[in-house]
């Protein structure tokens, strides 16, 4: 975009930035206008956030963290108009800068087998998807130990406090009064004192902010399986870090994580649409031998429908599957979990609904690493689809 290139242009062109050749230096120095970009656009902003909301400056870090990178956990909200506005400005600015950004690495020249689009040279032969998908695990394991010292205490001090207002509350439903004195038993207080009970429990239900019953989220699993939904920025808004540490963690983690998980995204995408342009190409092949045609290439339509029908049958798959290990342990039915395999294929995250069973937590990492992945198949074919069919329009 515009934003784009007047960086670019305005960024030295300093000897260390050079490269074996023109494509080389073009592409380091891309690397380094954003390395610069977010060095000098992230703390600015927080800054401006400290000042306008209050926050201390390591929150105001943190959400401005979790909005440029699309995670977007929700515990920190802007309050006052003029912090809107500028949280608006803000997004624009740093996405269509890494709209643009990413845009311009992707029409540089790469070779045919580069596993890492986004990358060059050595690095690119380095970081296959398998080695990107094995550094996203070890840093997994990483926050499984270093989270949750930061934050498991802070999770249960929060249940204890849900606990005593549960308490509280259910206790002025049963005044000892309603039963022994006749004349408060007629009060609209005692008839009533069933049904605010009965509506009381779902207020403290697990799916809630106020949840009484322990989520486990920041036990050593709970803190793996946050960081890959970190990785992958589908950020799901029940499960976010509380404390100053626990947010000065996730950032770190998440500046090394997140790249690591685009580029598995990237590099698996290209090997999926790959596999089944050369399986519906041998197909075709086969089937019109006869006739003396060999060789037809797949266009992007045939390998668009097969990704298409691939993530639609993983979206309902999914759904059957957290519904079985759910609806006995937390009561989920078919559409609460079509919407939690929704929020998560979709990478929005938004969702309170989180699974509670071992059997089904475990099941949605695996769910994450290879939905995902089939998502970013899905909308890479799309888009080379939409090229074909501008290109042939205009040509």
């Amino acid at each position: 975009g515009p934003m784009l290139e007047v960086a670019e242009y305005v960024l030295p062109r300093c000897m260390w930035l050079s490269g074996d050749n023109e494509d080389m230096s073009r592409r380091n120095r891309l690397a380094c206008l954003g390395l610069v970009l977010v060095v000098v656009l992230w703390p600015g902003a927080a800054l401006c956030f400290s000042v306008m909301e209050g926050w201390s400056y390591a929150n105001a870090l943190f959400f401005c963290f979790v909005s440029l990178s699309t995670v977007g956990f929700g515990t920190d909200m802007p309050s006052h108009p003029a912090s809107r506005i500028f949280c608006l400005l803000y997004l624009f600015v740093a996405f269509s800068l890494a709209a643009g950004f990413v845009q311009k690495l992707s029409t540089l020249p790469h070779k045919q087998n580069e596993s890492a689009p986004l990358m060059g040279g050595p690095l690119s032969k380095m970081l296959n998807p398998w080695v990107c998908l094995v550094l996203v695990a070890v840093l997994c394991l990483v926050g499984a130990v270093l989270l949750p010292p930061l934050e498991r205490q802070e999770e249960l001090e929060k249940y204890d406090r849900a606990r005593s207002m549960f308490e509280d509350l259910d206790g002025l439903a049963q005044f000892s009064g309603c039963d022994s004195i006749e004349a408060i038993a007629s009060l609209d207080f005692c008839q009533n004192a069933d049904v605010f009970k009965a509506k009381l429990r779902p207020f403290f239900g697990p799916d809630t902010p106020n949840s009484i019953v322990d989520r486990e989220s920041w036990t050593p699993f709970g803190a793996a399986s946050f960081v890959l939904s970190l990785a992958s920025t589908v950020g799901y808004g029940a499960h976010s870090p509380h404390t100053r540490n626990g947010k000065t963690a996730t950032v770190l983690i998440g500046l090394v994580a997140i790249p690591l998980f685009l580029q598995y995204m990237l590099g698996s995408a290209s090997m999926v649409q790959a596999f089944f342009a050369q399986l519906l190409s041998s197909c075709r092949n086969t089937g019109s031998s006869a006739g003396g045609m060999s060789g037809v290439p797949a266009t992007s339509g045939p390998v668009l429908l097969v990704l298409l029908i691939l993530v639609a049958a993983i979206w309902l798959a999914g759904g059957l599957v957290f519904w079985t290990l759910e609806a006995d342990h937390s009561g989920w039915t078919v559409t609460n979990s079509l919407y939690f395999c929704f929020v998560t294929l979709s990478g929005v995250g938004f969702s309170n609904v989180m699974p509670q069973s071992l059997a089904a937590r475990v099941f949605s990492q695996v769910y994450v690493v290879v939905g995902l992945g089939a998502v970013a198949s899905l909308l890479s074919s799309l888009a080379d689809w939409l090229y074909e069919v501008l290109a042939s329009i205009s040509g």
